[in-house]
Parts: structure tokens; C-alpha cells; sequence
């Protein structure tokens, strides 16, 4: 139930709302993978670890290694948005964190904002409301390990974190 959790909140950002065709994986060495998602992938998420399948083949990305990811869409221009996520205006800082993260969206509207946090395993630990540009989480009482914080702006989803806490 964990991973069907996390699976379809990332599958509902990425493929349903946004008709994307493509997802990008930006790992913490730097380097980036490109999956086509016309190619029939199947994206879960499991023992601390992303699995992307397309056909026989799967690439396993361990979630400490995985910087950031997105999805991008083809608009009816035949242009490509590229769905960035930290071209949206939004930070989240330090990252590890010890005790307090600080989330400042460049573009605040009042009452618009949400976060929510998940750990890996896709248990939600946390919701809360951004009520200023710049939002104080506090995080003392999660565990060390990784975890997963979705922003959402008037109820889209326009960014996706990974947390390690130290």
C-alpha cells in the first residue's frame, strides 16, 4: 500500500496532470537519464529504491542517490516545457538538514501553498501550510534517512524534494 502511495502521487504529478512525455532523473554525482514515457514505463518505488521499467530492462535508482527528478510535456506548439524543479522559483534549505528546513517560494500567494512529507517507504509524516514567502519546517523529531517533500501550489503539484536528514 507504502508503494502504491508514493507510485501514484508521483505518476499523478507527472503523467496524468501534465500529459508529460518524458522523465528525467538528476542524480547527486551529477549525472542525468532520460526515459521516453511513450516508451510504456512502469515507475515504483521500494525498499529505498526508484525502479524505472521499460519492457525487460529496469534501472534502479537507491533514493540517497537521486538529487532530483522530473517530467516534461510537449505542448500542442510541438515545443518541449521542460518542468524543472528548481526553475520554479521554489528552495528548500539546508538539504541535509539537521533540525529546521526553511522552504521560500520566490512567488508567494497567501493561502495557496501546501507541503507534505513523505518518508521512503511512502508513509505521509507531515502536512502543513506555507503562510509567508518564507516557511520554517521543523524536522527534530523525524529519524535520520531520506524523505520526499511535494509542493503544491492552488492544489497542483509544482515541486518534488528529496530530504536527508542528518
Amino acid at each position: 500500500m507504502k508503494k502504491i502511495l508514493l507510485t501514484t502521487i508521483i505518476l499523478a504529478m507527472g503523467l496524468s496532470s501534465l500529459s508529460a512525455q518524458n522523465l528525467y532523473v538528476l542524480r547527486d554525482n551529477g549525472t542525468q537519464e532520460e526515459f521516453g514515457l511513450a516508451d510504456d514505463l512502469k515507475i515504483t518505488f521500494a525498499s529505498r529504491t526508484m525502479t524505472v521499467r521499460k519492457g525487460e530492462t529496469s534501472t534502479q535508482f537507491p533514493l540517497n542517490e537521486i538529487f532530483n527528478f522530473s517530467f516534461t510535456k510537449q505542448p500542442d506548439d510541438g515545443t518541449s516545457i521542460a518542468l524543472a524543479m528548481d526553475d520554479n522559483g521554489i528552495r528548500l534549505f539546508p538539504n541535509p538538514v539537521k533540525d529546521e528546513l526553511t522552504l521560500e517560494i520566490q512567488n508567494f500567494i497567501p493561502g495557496t501553498t501546501t507541503f507534505r512529507i513523505f518518508d521512503v517507504s511512502g508513509r505521509l509524516m507531515r502536512t502543513g501550510r506555507a503562510l509567508s514567502a518564507e516557511t520554517r519546517i521543523n524536522m527534530q523529531h523525524f529519524r535520520e534517512g531520506n524523505y520526499v517533500l511535494i509542493v503544491e501550489q492552488a492544489g497542483q503539484q509544482v515541486q518534488t524534494f528529496k530530504i536527508v536528514k542528518q
